[in-house]
Protein backbone atom coordinates (compact mmCIF):
# COMPACT_ATOMS: atom_id res chain seq x y z
CA UNK A 1 0.00 0.00 0.00
CA UNK A 2 1.27 3.59 -0.73
CA UNK A 3 0.50 6.78 1.26
CA UNK A 4 1.37 9.95 -0.16
CA UNK A 5 1.98 12.36 2.22
CA UNK A 6 0.75 16.28 1.70
CA UNK A 7 0.47 19.39 3.37
CA UNK A 8 -3.34 19.53 2.05
CA UNK A 9 -3.56 15.67 3.59
CA UNK A 10 -2.76 16.41 6.95
CA UNK A 11 -6.59 15.82 7.73
CA UNK A 12 -6.10 12.07 7.40
CA UNK A 13 -3.76 11.71 10.06
CA UNK A 14 -3.35 9.44 12.20
CA UNK A 15 -3.02 6.68 8.99
CA UNK A 16 -3.34 3.07 9.79
CA UNK A 17 -2.01 0.56 7.77
CA UNK A 18 -3.42 -3.00 8.45
CA UNK A 19 -2.13 -6.58 7.76
CA UNK A 20 -1.13 -9.91 8.24
CA UNK A 21 2.54 -11.81 8.19
CA UNK A 22 0.43 -15.87 6.79
CA UNK A 23 3.04 -18.57 6.18
CA UNK A 24 2.66 -17.50 2.35
CA UNK A 25 4.77 -14.17 3.06
CA UNK A 26 8.18 -13.68 1.98
CA UNK A 27 11.02 -14.15 4.38
CA UNK A 28 14.15 -12.67 5.49
CA UNK A 29 17.31 -15.14 6.47
CA UNK A 30 18.18 -13.30 9.41
CA UNK A 31 16.55 -10.99 12.30
CA UNK A 32 17.68 -7.39 12.79
CA UNK A 33 19.29 -7.06 16.56
CA UNK A 34 17.71 -5.24 18.67
CA UNK A 35 20.37 -3.00 20.87
CA UNK A 36 17.85 -0.91 23.66
CA UNK A 37 17.59 2.57 21.38
CA UNK A 38 14.67 3.04 19.59
CA UNK A 39 15.48 5.58 16.95
CA UNK A 40 13.50 8.84 17.11
CA UNK A 41 14.05 12.60 14.43
CA UNK A 42 15.88 14.05 17.14
CA UNK A 43 18.53 10.96 17.43
CA UNK A 44 18.71 8.94 14.38
CA UNK A 45 20.50 5.24 15.21
CA UNK A 46 23.20 3.64 12.61
CA UNK A 47 21.98 0.24 11.35
CA UNK A 48 22.05 -2.66 14.79
CA UNK A 49 23.31 -5.50 13.10
CA UNK A 50 21.78 -8.70 12.76
CA UNK A 51 21.19 -11.79 15.06
CA UNK A 52 22.88 -14.93 14.24
CA UNK A 53 20.68 -16.95 11.95
CA UNK A 54 18.94 -19.50 13.89
CA UNK A 55 17.89 -22.69 12.62
CA UNK A 56 14.51 -22.05 11.06
CA UNK A 57 15.68 -19.03 9.52
CA UNK A 58 12.50 -17.79 8.30
CA UNK A 59 11.36 -14.59 9.12
CA UNK A 60 8.07 -12.84 7.80
CA UNK A 61 7.51 -9.38 6.44
CA UNK A 62 5.37 -7.21 5.08
CA UNK A 63 5.91 -3.57 3.31
CA UNK A 64 4.13 -0.33 3.37
CA UNK A 65 5.04 2.63 1.63
CA UNK A 66 4.87 6.24 2.28
CA UNK A 67 5.90 9.58 0.38
CA UNK A 68 6.31 12.91 1.55
CA UNK A 69 5.52 15.23 -1.09
CA UNK A 70 5.99 18.48 1.00
CA UNK A 71 8.55 20.87 0.17
CA UNK A 72 10.50 20.32 3.44
CA UNK A 73 11.26 17.65 5.81
CA UNK A 74 8.72 16.14 8.17
CA UNK A 75 9.01 13.89 10.92
CA UNK A 76 6.36 10.80 10.77
CA UNK A 77 5.80 8.82 14.07
CA UNK A 78 5.64 4.86 13.25
CA UNK A 79 3.58 3.20 16.01
CA UNK A 80 3.24 -1.36 15.62
CA UNK A 81 0.56 -2.63 17.40
CA UNK A 82 -0.20 -6.03 16.87
CA UNK A 83 -3.65 -8.06 16.99
CA UNK A 84 -1.75 -11.67 16.18
CA UNK A 85 -3.60 -14.85 17.76
CA UNK A 86 -0.23 -17.12 17.45
CA UNK A 87 1.90 -18.21 20.17
CA UNK A 88 5.30 -16.07 20.30
CA UNK A 89 4.47 -13.71 17.78
CA UNK A 90 6.25 -10.77 17.83
CA UNK A 91 6.72 -8.15 15.12
CA UNK A 92 9.20 -5.21 14.47
CA UNK A 93 8.46 -2.28 12.19
CA UNK A 94 11.57 -0.87 10.56
CA UNK A 95 12.20 2.10 7.68
CA UNK A 96 14.30 2.51 4.70
CA UNK A 97 14.93 5.21 2.03
CA UNK A 98 13.51 4.43 -1.14
CA UNK A 99 13.76 0.91 -1.59
CA UNK A 100 14.39 -2.59 0.87
CA UNK A 101 16.57 -4.99 0.18
CA UNK A 102 15.47 -8.04 2.21
CA UNK A 103 18.93 -9.89 1.30
CA UNK A 104 20.42 -6.69 3.23
CA UNK A 105 18.89 -5.17 5.91
CA UNK A 106 21.58 -2.53 6.24
CA UNK A 107 21.35 -1.13 2.94
CA UNK A 108 19.02 2.26 3.12
CA UNK A 109 18.44 1.48 6.60
CA UNK A 110 16.56 4.46 8.46
CA UNK A 111 14.86 3.98 11.90
CA UNK A 112 13.51 0.83 13.80
CA UNK A 113 11.31 0.55 16.81
CA UNK A 114 13.66 -1.59 18.79
CA UNK A 115 11.48 -4.19 19.97
CA UNK A 116 9.44 -7.36 18.63
CA UNK A 117 6.54 -6.47 20.58
CA UNK A 118 3.95 -8.87 20.91
CA UNK A 119 0.03 -8.45 21.83
CA UNK A 120 -1.19 -6.63 23.35
CA UNK A 121 1.61 -4.15 22.89
CA UNK A 122 2.37 -1.19 21.15
CA UNK A 123 5.76 -0.06 20.50
CA UNK A 124 6.86 3.29 18.19
CA UNK A 125 9.38 4.91 16.69
CA UNK A 126 10.20 8.07 14.37
CA UNK A 127 11.96 9.00 11.34
CA UNK A 128 12.42 12.19 9.46
CA UNK A 129 11.57 12.10 5.73
CA UNK A 130 13.22 14.85 3.53
CA UNK A 131 10.87 16.68 1.07
CA UNK A 132 10.22 14.25 -2.14
CA UNK A 133 11.60 11.05 0.18
CA UNK A 134 9.95 7.65 0.09
CA UNK A 135 10.30 6.13 3.01
CA UNK A 136 9.71 2.01 2.57
CA UNK A 137 8.25 0.55 6.11
CA UNK A 138 9.18 -2.93 6.89
CA UNK A 139 6.88 -5.21 9.46
CA UNK A 140 8.97 -8.22 10.49
CA UNK A 141 8.02 -11.19 12.54
CA UNK A 142 10.49 -13.38 14.98
CA UNK A 143 11.80 -16.87 13.70
CA UNK A 144 9.14 -18.94 11.63
CA UNK A 145 6.17 -17.04 13.54
CA UNK A 146 2.92 -15.71 11.42
CA UNK A 147 0.93 -13.09 12.38
CA UNK A 148 -3.08 -13.29 12.00
CA UNK A 149 -3.41 -9.35 12.16
CA UNK A 150 -1.07 -5.99 12.96
CA UNK A 151 -1.95 -1.93 12.84
CA UNK A 152 0.71 0.72 12.12
CA UNK A 153 -0.37 3.52 12.39
CA UNK A 154 1.56 6.49 11.25
CA UNK A 155 1.52 10.52 12.42
CA UNK A 156 2.84 13.31 10.69
CA UNK A 157 4.07 15.41 13.51
CA UNK A 158 2.77 19.33 12.20
CA UNK A 159 5.60 21.55 13.84
CA UNK A 160 8.76 21.68 13.64
CA UNK A 161 11.18 18.84 13.93
CA UNK A 162 12.35 17.37 17.55
CA UNK A 163 14.87 18.91 18.77
CA UNK A 164 17.61 18.15 21.27
CA UNK A 165 18.43 20.76 24.75
CA UNK A 166 22.18 21.36 24.96
CA UNK A 167 22.42 21.54 21.07
CA UNK A 168 26.08 23.14 19.63
CA UNK A 169 25.52 26.80 18.46
CA UNK A 170 26.20 25.58 14.92
CA UNK A 171 24.66 22.43 13.52
CA UNK A 172 27.35 19.67 12.81
CA UNK A 173 27.14 19.25 9.00
CA UNK A 174 29.40 18.65 5.91
CA UNK A 175 30.48 19.52 2.71
CA UNK A 176 30.43 19.25 -0.35
CA UNK A 177 27.47 16.36 -0.31
CA UNK A 178 27.52 14.38 -1.79
CA UNK A 179 31.97 14.41 -1.63
CA UNK A 180 34.11 11.86 -3.23
CA UNK A 181 37.57 13.03 -1.55
CA UNK A 182 37.20 15.66 0.76
CA UNK A 183 34.97 16.93 2.99
CA UNK A 184 34.55 19.97 5.16
CA UNK A 185 33.21 20.04 8.22
CA UNK A 186 31.19 23.39 9.52
CA UNK A 187 30.19 23.48 13.57
CA UNK A 188 31.57 24.55 16.69
CA UNK A 189 35.55 24.47 16.62
CA UNK A 190 36.17 21.69 18.93
CA UNK A 191 33.07 19.88 18.36
CA UNK A 192 33.82 16.22 18.30
CA UNK A 193 32.38 14.02 15.34
CA UNK A 194 32.15 11.03 14.37
CA UNK A 195 31.54 9.07 10.75
CA UNK A 196 29.66 5.74 10.89
CA UNK A 197 29.24 3.36 8.28
CA UNK A 198 26.19 1.39 7.49
CA UNK A 199 27.13 -1.65 10.11
CA UNK A 200 27.24 1.30 12.44
CA UNK A 201 30.95 1.41 12.62
CA UNK A 202 33.35 4.61 13.32
CA UNK A 203 35.13 5.19 10.08
CA UNK A 204 36.09 8.23 11.17
CA UNK A 205 36.36 10.72 14.62
CA UNK A 206 37.27 13.37 15.60
CA UNK A 207 37.15 17.52 16.28
CA UNK A 208 35.51 20.11 14.31
CA UNK A 209 38.97 22.31 13.37
CA UNK A 210 38.68 23.35 9.78
CA UNK A 211 40.84 21.39 8.45
CA UNK A 212 39.69 18.77 5.20
CA UNK A 213 38.26 15.45 6.19
CA UNK A 214 40.05 12.71 3.71
CA UNK A 215 37.34 10.52 2.60
CA UNK A 216 39.10 9.28 -0.51
CA UNK A 217 39.69 5.53 0.85
CA UNK A 218 36.48 5.14 1.92
CA UNK A 219 33.88 2.78 -0.32
CA UNK A 220 31.04 3.98 -2.24
CA UNK A 221 27.98 4.60 0.04
CA UNK A 222 25.66 6.27 2.47
CA UNK A 223 27.49 7.23 6.10
CA UNK A 224 25.92 8.82 8.96
CA UNK A 225 28.03 12.38 10.69
CA UNK A 226 27.05 11.85 14.01
CA UNK A 227 27.73 14.75 16.97
CA UNK A 228 28.58 12.43 20.02
CA UNK A 229 27.44 14.90 22.61
CA UNK A 230 24.19 15.29 21.11
CA UNK A 231 23.10 12.11 19.42
CA UNK A 232 22.11 13.96 16.07
CA UNK A 233 23.32 12.94 12.68
CA UNK A 234 22.86 13.63 9.34
CA UNK A 235 23.72 11.49 6.22
CA UNK A 236 26.69 11.98 3.98
CA UNK A 237 26.80 10.43 0.65
CA UNK A 238 30.24 8.85 -0.38
CA UNK A 239 30.69 9.04 -4.20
Amino acid sequence: MLLVISRTGFAQFPYVFTGTLPATSPTLNQMMRTTGTVSTCASPKPFPGLNPPTQNGRYFYATHTIINTVASPMCFILALNPTCTEVRAGLLVSAYTGTFDPANLATNYRADNNMYVGTPATRSCSVEAAAGETLVLVVSSIDGTTCSGYTLTVTAATGPLPTMTARPSVALHAAPNPATDWLTLHGTPGQGYQLLNRLGQTVRAGTVSGQPLDVSTLPVGLYLLRDPATGLASRVVKL
